[in-house]
């Protein structure tokens, strides 16, 4: 049995066929790494977007490189960047960069000085604490009734 793996980095998209033996051990038959060269020069340098079209571009040449070399694999697994955004269409058409997890607009300061992600995490500090205070309230609303019946 074959198998082929994609893993779309951010610097490189890598690829590997593997086959597994009689003994069960997997045996790599070809590994393959192309630069990923997809970033958006933006003129800011806390910016740090991609090409999302190019990279899937590039994973797709890997992987029809790899089915075309050995048309007998079986599975296929896509590994991915655990931290990014990008936007698609209903049909899974990329309409936006992907913004890495390199990106750094969130630590952009405003006018006080603070930066955002900051500011976020104190505003889901208080939504913590105002769901608490909620859930506390709730529970002892519930215990009144009850007594009361």
């Amino acid at each position: 049995m074959k198998a082929a793996g994609i893993d779309i980095g951010t610097t490189t998209i890598s690829g590997v066929v593997l086959e597994k033996e009689e003994n069960g051990q997997a045996k790599i038959l070809e590994a393959k790494t192309v630069e990923n060269g997809c970033f958006i020069e933006t003129g800011n340098e806390w910016e740090r977007i991609q090409y999302a079209k190019e990279i899937v571009e590039r994973a797709v040449n890997l992987l029809d490189y790899f089915l075309e070399k050995y048309p007998h694999v079986e599975r296929i697994g896509l590994t991915g960047q655990m931290h990014g955004i990008v936007y698609v269409d209903k049909e899974g058409n990329c309409v936006s960069p992907l913004y890495t997890w390199q990106d750094a607009r969130g630590s952009i300061c405003d006018g006080d000085q603070i930066p955002l992600t900051e500011k976020i995490r104190d505003c889901v500090k208080l939504l913590r604490i105002c769901s608490r205070r909620n859930l506390f309230w709730q529970n002892v609303k519930r215990k009144l009734r009850q007594e009361r019946q």
